[in-house]
């Protein structure tokens, strides 16, 4: 899709597409996060530790597809009578909002690997080889299929 005009005054539509599926995953993250650190141990906790891996692992491509369309199609500019600190603050915080949308799901995908329980990401048993699964038929071989025992 395009980018911005010269003097556009909105967004296009593939920079808020981006925007709103970045926030549809976090906002389903987060309360999924709060549910599962809040209820015992189960099956409704382990759907949500799956589902909130799952969310994750889309999320990363999501960010780095969002920064790069950014990067490369700025957005409109903000309204001249914003005093500058005010347009430097915004910036500083929308960078940062991109940082961390990247760090945490990388610091959460750190966090799970180093915990013994299988990861189970979209129905795929990502344990590194060597634990009770069988090969997935991909072509990524550190992803098996969760075994039925």
């Amino acid at each position: 899709m395009a980018g911005m005009a010269p003097g556009a005054t909105a967004y296009s539509l593939t920079a808020r597409v981006l925007h709103w599926l970045t926030a549809a995953l976090v906002l389903t993250m987060i309360p999924a996060g709060i549910v599962i650190v809040n209820i015992g141990s189960g099956a409704l906790q382990d759907f949500l530790f799956n589902l909130h891996r799952s969310l994750g692992v889309t999320l990363i491509p999501v960010v780095l597809l969002r920064l790069v369309y950014r990067l490369i199609n700025p957005p409109p500019p903000l309204p001249g009578d914003i005093p500058l600190v005010q347009q430097f603050a915004a910036g500083c915080v929308h960078w940062a909002l991109y940082a961390l949308l990247i760090v945490q799901p990388i610091l959460g995908w750190f966090g799970t690997s180093a915990f013994p329980a299988p990861i189970i990401v979209f129905g795929l048993n990502c344990r590194r080889s060597g634990h009770r699964t069988a090969p997935c038929r991909t072509r990524y071989s550190w992803c098996t299929v969760r075994s039925a025992t």
